[in-house]
């Protein structure tokens, strides 16, 4: 079993993010989520910051206004425009 997610963020033309992560949280339009490994699979747009491992001690917040968010076989791709 997988513990673990892979979160790419990147723009049209380049990558800003690459790593893997225990979990994803964000806010859409129906409130706060959280994408934690085996999730399923799942698009949304977010539109607020998101936090990569919250709680954890290498949590890292990626500031954004809004963005795309598609999750498939824990991987977690945030696209964003420039």
């Amino acid at each position: 079993m997988q513990n673990y997610l892979k979160l790419m963020v990147r723009t049209k033309s380049r990558v800003l993010f690459d790593s893997m992560c225990f979990t994803v949280s964000g806010v859409n339009e129906k409130g706060p989520f959280d994408i934690l490994p085996l999730h399923a699979n799942f698009v949304t747009l977010v539109y607020s910051p998101i936090t990569v491992d919250k709680g954890r001690q290498s949590e890292k917040q990626i500031d954004l206004k809004e963005a795309l968010v598609d999750v498939v076989s824990n991987n977690v791709n945030v696209y964003i425009e420039e």
